[in-house]
């Protein structure tokens, strides 16, 4: 791991502490140096629903590192009693303290991950998940627009939630953001073809934004093809910033306060 790139204040609102070390780091280390360097709040996502032990355990020593937990689209794949015991094995995690969020959930057309209506069906049982813990959902959509807005106004979630690496154009931006969800911006916002990405980061209001590695995944421009951690935040709060024409340390504190507001911390 090189350097890491922070300023006082940031926040990432998405990361994966076990896919990064899949990836060959150690997420202890990584996370040591990022809140020593001034890293304020990290959450770090579920993918599975029944890994939540190993990385409490990762986060035990950062009171300020918070997970949540959820299946990924993929899981509509999964045969029933499988996806039963997932989702009851979830529903009993949103009880713990440090598990503030329902996600990653969502829909993956994409991949075509089982068939749409599977993929549909998922994310909406783990909505009402959500909704009975009154916690907020952490949403994955890739080319799935039309069909996630639409189970999203069909059954709001009702503590909101976030639109994790938002990579459309500004009306599907803004008609989630209406919805009541936060904007997270990646470092695929900081690519040189991302102009449409970077349209919405510009013309959303202050109270939408977040920002988000995704580690170990979509590293920003000036490190691509590196694996990526979350000491790597700050290349695109710079983006951001540049486009939004904020001082970088005003953006800071807009994208803190969205964080702290959407968790109640």
């Amino acid at each position: 791991m090189k350097l890491i790139h922070i300023h006082e204040g940031m926040i990432d609102s998405h990361l994966h502490l076990l896919e990064m070390r899949r990836k060959g780091l150690k997420p202890e280390r990584v996370m040591e140096k990022c809140f020593h360097g001034g890293l304020s709040f990290a959450l770090d996502i579920g993918i599975t629903g029944d890994d939540l032990d190993d990385r409490l355990a990762l986060g035990a020593p950062f009171p300020n590192l918070y997970h949540t937990t959820g299946l990924y689209p993929g899981f509509a794949e999964s045969d029933n009693s499988d996806l039963k015991l997932r989702l009851d094995l979830i529903n009993e995690q949103a009880t713990h303290e440090q598990v503030i969020g329902i996600g990653e959930i969502g829909l993956d057309f994409h991949w075509n991950y089982g068939t749409k209506e599977k993929q549909i069906k998922l994310f909406a049982e783990q909505i009402e998940i959500a909704n009975t813990h009154d916690l907020p959902v952490i949403v994955h959509n890739r080319k799935a627009d039309r069909e996630t807005y639409d189970v999203l106004q069909s059954l709001p979630p009702k503590a909101g939630g976030i639109m994790h690496c938002f990579s459309s154009d500004l009306g599907w931006a803004q008609k989630f953001y209406n919805l009541g969800f936060q904007i997270s911006f990646c470092g695929n916002l900081t690519y040189k073809n991302a102009r449409n990405i970077r349209d919405s980061a510009r013309a959303l209001p202050n109270d939408a934004i977040l920002v988000e590695t995704d580690a170990p995944y979509l590293s920003p421009q000036k490190v691509r093809g590196e694996v990526n951690h979350p000491g790597n935040i700050g290349y695109t709060y710079e983006i951001l910033a540049e486009v939004r024409c904020t001082a970088l340390d005003q953006f800071i504190n807009i994208v803190s306060a969205n964080f702290i507001r959407l968790f109640h911390l």
